[in-house]
């Protein structure tokens, strides 16, 4: 039992540095792509020089967005949130939804939407990226039962919505009522110290 509760610990630890390091390697991609726009906006020149310039990267940026969404994973299309409902709340299996691919997919095509410019909340897809990530770490062979029982695995998807809004919003109490109230019909009282 011990070493249950140990493992527990330990995907939950990693799956919450995991977020966090995401939202903040995105966030700075973000930073940097709308920075180098701006600076070559800039120099330029003249108004309609540096307005096709930033207009035309714009246009690039999230043109790459929606291909990457596209051709790596159509799983990585939309919010993220519906789906997360449908998995943690009936138990679906919504094939590649978790997988890496998707994983990889949503990440870019969401750095490259706000880098170019589209209003994309970040509040579900940082949901379903922590989602992919809490299901990639229970494949490790280190937490394989977590993945192999059907109960604790929706447990680690349901912390990992809740570390999604945390690392959006920084609000890990927000993120356990986020987790309680939006994505599940019925809340196990053991999810509520596995997700704070």
């Amino acid at each position: 039992m011990l070493l249950h509760t140990a493992q527990e610990t330990l995907l939950l630890l990693l799956l919450g540095v995991s977020s966090n390091v995401f939202a903040y390697g995105m966030d700075k991609s973000i930073e940097q792509l709308v920075a180098m726009r701006a600076r070559a906006a800039q120099e330029a020149g003249g108004f309609l020089p540096s307005y096709l310039l930033w207009s035309g990267s714009a246009l690039v940026l999230c043109a790459l967005s929606a291909a990457c969404a596209q051709h790596i994973s159509s799983a990585a299309v939309g919010s993220g949130i519906p789906q997360m409902k449908c998995v943690l709340a009936g138990g679906a299996r919504i094939d590649h939804y978790l997988s890496a691919r998707t994983l990889a997919a949503k990440v870019l095509s969401l750095v490259l939407a706000i880098g170019g410019g589209l209003a994309v909340g970040k509040e579900g897809p940082y949901v379903h990226i922590s989602t992919c990530v809490a299901q990639q770490l229970c494949r490790l062979p280190l937490f394989r039962r977590l993945n192999e029982t059907e109960a604790l695995r929706r447990q680690m998807l349901a912390a990992g919505c809740a570390a999604g809004v945390a690392a959006t919003f920084g609000a890990p109490v927000g993120g356990v009522l986020f987790s309680i109230e939006v994505t599940a019909t019925y809340y196990s009282v053991a999810h509520l110290w596995k997700a704070s």
